[in-house]
């Protein structure tokens, strides 16, 4: 794709680089657009090409915005100059670009599209606000249990897909645990007339009887979708699986395999030397060093009210202790599709400050007191409280309030 001859047919800001134009379903489709522009574009650097009479002002903003990460001091002292790059990407690989320069023959770049109000400043990988964050389906080949993952869908399976079957009275007999276990990563697509099916080959049992569960599930939701006007969090699917995490982490959540997330880590996390983040409301790239982290072999169980959600693992961050978070969830329909395990990085709350309590004489005198006070009095006691509110309060604002307030009682105070 050649930027400059295209170029008419793009609208960068619009199509590329707005959240807003986005939809879902595209992801896949913009990132490895936006991927290919990024190259182009690195190309346009490095053979020099002027851009001083180009009419695109779209693209030579983000353009300007992405050079200017190659041109800064530190990426030039530790690189040098920029002379190649080639794109990457796919599943097989843990980066999206990579660039040869002066000192440096090979720099792996991760790219990711960030929709937050700010710029990342640590591992976008393992950020929160950004949907590529570390996932990890069940599965006993790295198990994040050392008691194997896939032990939570015997569980499911045995304890809640019968009172799902009862719940939403459903016609088809419930699949075998083989086939469950087999075909619970594929995903549906939905018909003309809303109705989600498998385009799949899958077995007879398995597709008749996860169609009529996954779409009875949908149903629900959109029932209360229309009462509500919002996502439901207490339909039944989701209740189960509330529960079932719960008692699954209860039980087994501290049986951690160390060992499988220092692996994960290493492929897919640390073998990368940067992070370019685009940040579509700051309409701006940051190049960000990718630091390693290091596991510590100790971690505890995060609840959310009563009900245990999460696995908090010890590390360590650039020398900064942080937490990784292992949540359990369904990446699509609770019980339906996709159980996995969502790798963030989670730092430790700062303690709370105790609010300072001002204390002056206005809190020792009630109301009918002061009007009481004769005019001496009634000067000398604003005095102090002026005193002392003032000099207990912190911020120019604050005091910008005040001290008009107390000058205006002052001024009152002197016509008695």
């Amino acid at each position: 794709m050649n930027i400059i001859n295209n170029i008419s047919e793009i609208d960068i800001n619009k199509y590329l680089w707005n959240k807003n134009s986005q939809k879902k379903s595209n992801n896949s489709k913009n990132n490895e657009w936006r991927e290919n522009c990024i190259v182009e574009m690195l190309k346009i650097y490095i053979s020099n090409t002027d851009l001083s009479n180009s009419n695109k002002a779209n693209f030579i903003h983000v353009y300007n915005s992405l050079i200017s990460v190659f041109e800064t001091e530190d990426f030039k002292e530790t690189n040098g100059k920029v002379l190649d790059v080639i794109i990457k990407g796919g599943r097989s690989l843990n980066y999206d670009i990579e660039l040869v320069t002066e000192k440096n023959p090979s720099i792996k770049i991760e790219f990711k599209f960030h929709i937050g109000n700010e710029l990342v400043n640590n591992l976008p990988q393992l950020h929160k606000t950004i949907p590529q964050c570390l996932q990890v389906y069940l599965n006993n080949n790295r198990s994040i249990l050392s008691i194997g993952d896939e032990t939570y869908l015997d569980y499911y399976y045995s304890d809640y897909l019968p009172q799902i079957k009862n719940h939403y009275q459903l016609s088809r007999p419930i699949c075998s645990l083989e086939s469950y276990k087999k075909n619970i990563l594929e995903t549906l697509s939905k018909n003309n007339n809303g109705i989600y099916y498998y385009s799949q080959n899958l077995e007879n049992e398995y597709k008749q009887f996860m169609e009529e569960f996954y779409n009875s599930t949908k149903s629900e939701i959109s029932k209360y979708k229309q009462l509500i006007g919002k996502n439901p969090r207490d339909n039944f699917s989701n209740k189960c699986f509330y529960q079932s995490r719960h008692k699954f982490l209860e039980k087994y959540g501290q049986n951690v395999n160390y060992q499988v997330i220092e692996n994960l880590l290493k492929e897919k996390v640390n073998t990368r030397d940067y992070y370019l983040v685009y940040n579509c409301r700051a309409k701006k790239f940051t190049l960000i060093k990718n630091k390693e982290i290091i596991i510590k072999n100790n971690s505890l169980l995060l609840c959310s009210g009563t009900q245990n959600k999460s696995i908090l693992v010890n590390a360590e961050l650039d020398k900064t202790p942080v937490n990784l978070e292992c949540l359990l969830r369904w990446k699509n329909t609770n019980g339906c599709i996709g159980p996995a395990w969502q790798i963030g990085l989670k730092y430790p709350k700062a303690p709370r400050k105790k609010k300072i309590r001002i204390k002056h004489p206005s809190q020792a005198l009630k109301m009918d007191q002061l009007y009481s006070l004769k005019a001496i009095d009634m000067k000398k006691f604003i005095n102090s409280v002026d005193q002392q509110i003032l000099s207990s309060l912190k911020g120019r604002q604050t005091k910008k309030i005040l001290v008009p307030l107390l000058w205006g009682v002052k001024h009152i105070v002197k016509k008695f």
